[in-house]
């Protein structure tokens, strides 16, 4: 295919060891990680000679894809009409680290067992769903997070400064923690073996069957805060406070753990599944 006189080229790349390490920086492509049935590393991107170039490097087990810093205007107004994403598909034992980060664009990362994976955008949705992993940490500027049927050995951190952020049939063997600057959070069937800590200035934080070993921490500047607890209140010492809202959650001390709900502008309703 042309572009004004320049050769768009689909690149594709077979790795030739065991990959324990995968590294992608990329500027506005869209960056799909998932497993396949192939027995070593495969990758796929676009690639338009003096526009829009990369650096492919696969050395002691680690494989790396950075964009060159190369600016064109043309490519830019045309990019979003392009199949340009960049595909990942690993050997269903991958077992590795996976580091992700694009300045605008969308992630998806689905269906693969990883030792750690760390996804940073500073525009655009991240979706993780179908993972194993050891640890999660996300975060992006603006764009929603999603992460679904998601096994943490350790924590999962998930920030954003603007966007919607999701944990739904999650299991998370230490702490969770997510907090953004305006948005809705919502906590759906998760599990952690610690503590659950969910913070927004603007939006409300939704949740669920909240399961933990550990203490939860809600607060929110505007918006309200509302879920059940899969456990009784009495495990609980209690304290929420909201300044202009209802609050149907009555302060109580005793519990081994600790439940805080704080809400400045909103209301607070917490109910207890026993």
């Amino acid at each position: 295919m042309d572009f004004f006189n320049s050769k768009l080229i689909r690149c594709e790349y077979v790795c030739h060891e065991r990959i324990g390490f995968i590294g992608i920086t990329s500027s506005s492509d869209k960056i799909i990680v998932e497993s396949g049935d192939v027995e070593n590393v495969m990758i796929s991107y676009m690639e338009c000679p003096g526009k829009h170039e990369y650096t492919l490097i696969e050395e002691g087990g680690r494989l790396t894809l950075e964009r060159k810093n190369i600016f064109s205007f043309i490519w830019n107004l045309y990019q979003p009409f392009l199949d340009n994403a960049i595909r990942v598909t690993v050997p269903g034992g991958f077992g590795g680290v996976l580091e992700l980060k694009c300045s605008s664009g969308k992630v998806d990362v689905s269906g693969l067992n990883a030792e750690r994976v760390n996804i940073n955008c500073s525009s655009g949705a991240i979706k993780v769903e179908n993972v194993n992993t050891g640890r999660l940490d996300i975060g992006t500027s603006s764009g929603a997070i999603k992460i679904t049927n998601v096994y943490s050995g350790s924590d999962i951190n998930a920030g954003a400064s603007s966007g919607l952020i999701s944990l739904i049939n999650t299991t998370v063997a230490k702490d969770v923690s997510a907090g953004n600057h305006s948005g809705l959070i919502r906590l759906m069937n998760v599990s952690a073996g610690g503590s659950v800590i969910a913070g927004t200035k603007s939006g409300g934080i939704l949740f669920e069957s909240l399961k933990t070993g550990g203490n939860i921490d809600l607060s929110t500047m505007s918006g309200a805060i509302k879920g059940s607890v899969a456990g009784n209140r009495s495990e609980y010492t209690i304290t929420s406070h909201t300044i202009s809202g209802y609050n149907g959650l009555e302060n109580s001390v005793g519990g081994a753990k600790r439940l805080n709900a704080n809400a400045k502008s909103g209301a607070i309703k917490i109910s207890f599944m026993g």
